[in-house]
């Protein structure tokens, strides 16, 4: 893939998972028993990992481009990507949901039930168009992210539909500007990483104290943060070495953090019933999740196998 290697992207997937999950259920927790600053911060962590996952997205996708881009383009990210997602929604929708109506179904087909794969998958066809057919790549790119980010902004309440697509742009950017970007980082690694890092946090503290106040504000600061905290991750994995335990242990936990994502949230609602302590129905729910993740993902790579 470049200087970020495929084990390294793994490794990212699985941070990225990780901090998706930890927010999604300290959601929960605090509604549950008494929160504290901590746990209220951990509840922002999803949206940096959805920064995280676009931005290697990103970066992933200059990278197969590299070698050219055809209808196969498609295939891999619906084999990867739609496949895995409109399987495990129709189960999870057979299991919990009763309104079977044109809009349920569509909103099921076209990846509203899960609002990262519904920008993800635009933001593919996007990335195909705009590299295979437009000289000025980067910014046709980042116009269509824009111009959907904006609209979603218009028809969406929820602003986590928007506030990290920007981290998409971010992973291209670093690709094609990768070799630049790293020799400067070999010189001024410190610096590079001070910058950013506090870059981010400012931007972080910003947006967060703004939430009430100045909504305009609040949001341009929200999108500077992941795209600050994007890209200060890949900086920092682009050099970095990975240990082959982390390779052993780690790596694995990205290749299926796409199910850990869709599955989570409905493992934790079968546990939220159980008489015990909030913190075991986290713990049990999270150790469940990886479980099933890791067998889903192994039948997934089965079929894919075969339609392939």
């Amino acid at each position: 893939m470049g200087k970020i290697s495929k084990d390294t992207s793994e490794l990212i997937k699985a941070v990225a998972m990780f901090l998706v999950v930890i927010a999604h259920y300290s959601q929960w927790y605090v509604t549950q028993a008494d929160s504290n600053i901590m746990l209220t911060l951990m509840t922002k962590l999803g949206r940096y990992g959805v920064a995280m996952f676009f931005a290697i997205s990103g970066y992933g996708l200059v990278s197969s481009a590299s070698k050219g881009l055809d209808l196969s383009y498609f295939k891999k990210r619906f084999l990867n990507v739609y496949f895995p997602y409109i399987i495990i929604r129709f189960v999870i929708r057979l299991l919990t949901e009763s309104e079977w109506g044109v809009r349920a179904v569509c909103s099921w087909l076209t990846g509203f039930d899960e609002w990262f794969i519904f920008v993800i998958l635009i933001f593919y066809v996007i990335f195909y168009f705009g590299w295979k057919y437009s000289r000025h790549k980067i910014l046709a790119i980042t116009a269509g992210v824009l111009l959907v980010s904006v609209l979603l902004a218009f028809f969406v309440d929820e602003d986590v539909w928007y506030a990290s697509n920007l981290s998409f742009v971010v992973g291209i950017v670093f690709k094609v500007y990768e070799d630049k970007i790293v020799e400067f980082l070999s010189k001024y690694r410190v610096i590079g990483y001070i910058v950013l890092g506090m870059g981010f946090a400012i931007c972080a503290v910003i947006y967060m104290s703004m939430a009430q106040s100045h909504q305009v504000i609040y949001l341009i600061f929200k999108v500077l943060a992941s795209v600050l905290w994007a890209l200060l991750c890949l900086c920092i994995f682009a050099v970095y070495k990975m240990t082959s335990g982390i390779k052993l242990h780690i790596n694995s936990l990205g290749r299926f953090s796409l199910e850990c994502y869709l599955l989570h949230r409905f493992i934790l609602n079968l546990f939220k019933g159980v008489d015990m302590a909030a913190a075991a129905i986290i713990c049990i729910s999270i150790a469940v999740t990886l479980v099933c993740s890791y067998i889903v993902n192994y039948l997934f790579g089965k079929m894919r196998h075969l339609l392939t």
